[in-house]
């Protein structure tokens, strides 16, 4: 089984159309029975807050909101809740010089579960790389 560990951009860019769409689309639809999509258990929040975000800026309709959170909802990704990775990622945003640590969980993830890293933000790419993990920069 290969894991893979994604984040908020990946989902958001399959779920909402942008420049990365078609990149996010390929990869989540090559995902076969023996993968495995993981990533931390706020994933769903935050996409959640930046499909909000995107109907309060009048970006996207109150129909298209819902549409792209039910398919968020319905993509086969397990939350990784592992006290852990908490302090993984303090440990790892101190490192990287960051004022937030939500970049780092998805890092901790990563390497907790040895997954591949993958990801549309190039912040997020770097850190892995870092970090010497499996990474995915889909563009």
């Amino acid at each position: 089984m290969t894991a893979f560990a994604i984040d908020a951009s990946t989902v958001l860019a399959f779920v909402l159309p942008e420049a990365h769409t078609a990149a996010a689309t390929n990869f989540l639809e090559s995902i076969t029975p023996n993968d495995e999509l993981i990533a931390p258990a706020f994933l769903l929040v935050e996409c959640t807050s930046i499909i909000r975000e995107r109907l309060f800026d009048g970006a996207i309709t109150r129909g298209e909101a819902g549409e792209a959170l039910d398919i968020a909802l319905s993509l086969p990704i397990r939350p990784v809740v592992d006290l852990g990775q908490h302090t993984a990622a303090l440990r790892i945003s101190e490192r990287r010089n960051t004022k937030k640590a939500y970049d780092a969980h998805y890092l901790a993830v990563a390497d907790i579960e040895r997954a591949e890293m993958v990801t549309i933000d190039g912040g997020m790419y770097q850190g892995a790389i870092e970090m010497r993990l499996a990474a995915r920069l889909l563009r």
